[in-house]
């Protein structure tokens, strides 16, 4: 009966994950409360917890990390504080326990998807919406900073491309190649240039990776070709979006990005090991170490993960963020003859190859969204080990 509760909790959680901030939050708080209370009674949590020991530590140094870094700083988070809010969500990290322990049918997974994908078409047709009343960035229900809409499509975007390649059956194949295709076209809208060049790295890098049959190979090509074309005729718009890939040197965005990256690596010049303090980038860079000639005078990060927390965390900090998520990797790539494992190899990669122009971390609503699939993924695997 709990299993089944906590089913129902992982369907809204689903569904709120890209549509409602405070449900999604406060879904994931019931669930961990009651996986809390099943810690101290029930056996079978603790030893869950000592067999996924090894992602767990890696998260807990993480953010033990950041809150040393805080505290060195002289920088305690507060809830009122932007720059550290994520920290009181990276509880989210181990979204894995509860879904490792109450999943109880790998059927289930498959309905979460489902729902995932339900909550992510909504967010196509408000894009949609968006584009027809004449906004030029259309962003998500997840609103705020572009990056969050960004990284739901950046961690999905991946897990579908593999349901549709794996679909068995003709209907299936049909449904799933019409739904990513759909969320693909909606991602271009958003308009954000370093998201879609990660996609156009990855996404192909799949294809050839599931994809060995020449005829095949030709037929998905043929599918992004014409889905291309039609695309592009209804909206023209994305067209000039795109082409502003080939002159970086031009846009101010861009070059913004350089004077960044560049006060970022002076920062970190000054405090190589332990860094200015997680959360005291912004305060920092802007009374500090901007650029002369920086004309986005107000940003508050480095739109670059890895720069960001080296300068706030120092190389330790970067060490062990590092080492989190390449651990991830290379337990996935080891386990990638299961689909479950592949998604959450390329979902990952896609996310860190972001990571290179924004501050993704940040985003903890997107966030949550990855590690509640990384969660279903590796419970996925657990199934695939199971009947193998």
């Amino acid at each position: 009966m709990l299993n089944r509760f906590i089913f129902v909790l992982l369907l809204i959680l689903a569904l709120a994950s890209g549509l409602s901030e405070p449900l999604c939050r406060n879904s994931a708080r019931i669930i961990f409360f009651i996986t809390a209370i099943k810690f101290f009674t029930d056996q079978r949590v603790l030893d869950y917890v000592i067999r996924r020991r090894r992602f767990i530590l890696l998260m807990i140094a993480f953010v033990g990390w950041m809150i040393v870094s805080s505290f060195y700083s002289g920088h305690v988070p507060s809830t009122e504080d932007s720059s550290t809010y994520w920290l009181y969500f990276s509880y989210n990290m181990l979204l894995f326990v509860p879904i490792g322990l109450f999943v109880e049918r790998e059927r289930w997974i498959d309905w979460i998807f489902l729902v995932l994908a339900i909550s992510l078409m909504l967010n196509n047709m408000v894009i949609e919406v968006q584009l027809y009343y004449g906004s030029d960035r259309p962003v998500t229900f997840l609103r705020g900073a572009f990056m969050q809409s960004a990284i739901l499509y950046v961690v999905l975007l991946p897990i579908y491309l593999i349901l549709a390649l794996r679909a068995r059956t003709r209907a299936m194949k049909i449904l799933c190649w019409s739904f990513f295709l759909l969320s693909f076209g909606a991602f271009i809208l958003l308009k954000t240039r370093g998201a879609l060049l990660t996609m156009l790295v990855i996404l192909p890098s799949m294809i050839l990776f599931f994809v060995r049959d020449v005829k095949r190979l030709l037929a998905i090509a043929a599918l992004f070709i014409l889905s291309a074309t039609v695309f592009f005729s209804v909206y023209p718009e994305a067209v000039e979006r795109i082409e502003t890939v080939k002159n970086f040197d031009a846009e101010q965005s861009v070059s913004e990005r350089f004077l960044m990256w560049r006060s970022a690596l002076e920062m970190i010049g000054d405090n190589p090991m332990m860094g200015v303090g997680f959360g005291n980038f912004e305060q920092k860079y802007q009374r500090e170490y901007i650029q002369p000639e920086a004309r986005e005078r107000w940003q508050g990060h480095a739109h670059n993960t890895y720069l960001q927390l080296w300068a706030e965390t120092g190389l330790i900090g970067l060490a062990i963020y590092c080492s989190m998520f390449g651990y991830i990797l290379v337990w996935s790539w080891r386990r990638r003859s299961s689909d479950y494992a592949a998604m959450i190899f390329f979902s990952t990669a896609g996310f860190l190859m972001y990571s290179m122009t924004d501050y993704t971390y940040a985003s903890y609503s997107a966030m949550r969204v990855y590690w509640f699939v990384f969660g279903l993924c590796v419970r996925g695997v657990d199934f695939s080990a199971d009947n193998g």
